[in-house]
């Protein structure tokens, strides 16, 4: 295949996908900031149900949260946030306790109180 009819067959996806790229980068990156750090909450929620890879994203936020820039950060994780999808949970109690200490529900347990701390957050925070 020459290079001119390779270019004739893919030109039209490829100005289709950059189209697409410029739309997104000015959807993403035109809009105004307006999560403020000081007044806002921040509801981190994780499933943990049918692989670890929340776990690993726990540890991460967890360190980034030990960071300066975040010292006011008004936030909330949750753990157990799941639909009815299969598969096993992966308990990350000690986990969360070590990241957030107090800073966490937990809606695998017991979701009735998780959305009461919750609520109660986000009446805080209104």
């Amino acid at each position: 295949m020459s290079y001119i009819s390779m270019i004739k067959i893919y030109f039209p996806r490829i100005k289709i996908l950059s189209l697409a790229f410029i739309f997104y980068s000015i959807v993403i990156f035109g809009q105004e900031i307006a999560f403020d750090i000081k007044k806002d909450l921040l509801l981190v929620q994780y499933d943990f149900k049918t692989d670890v890879d929340d776990l690993h994203t726990v540890a991460g936020f967890s360190t980034i949260l030990k960071h300066p820039d975040y010292s006011e950060l008004n936030y909330f994780a949750i753990a157990g946030t799941y639909g009815i999808q299969e598969g096993l949970y992966v308990p990350p109690n000690e986990l969360m306790q070590l990241a957030f200490d107090n800073k966490w529900a937990d809606a695998h347990t017991s979701i009735d109180k998780a959305i009461h701390e919750v609520l109660q957050k986000v009446e805080l925070t209104l």
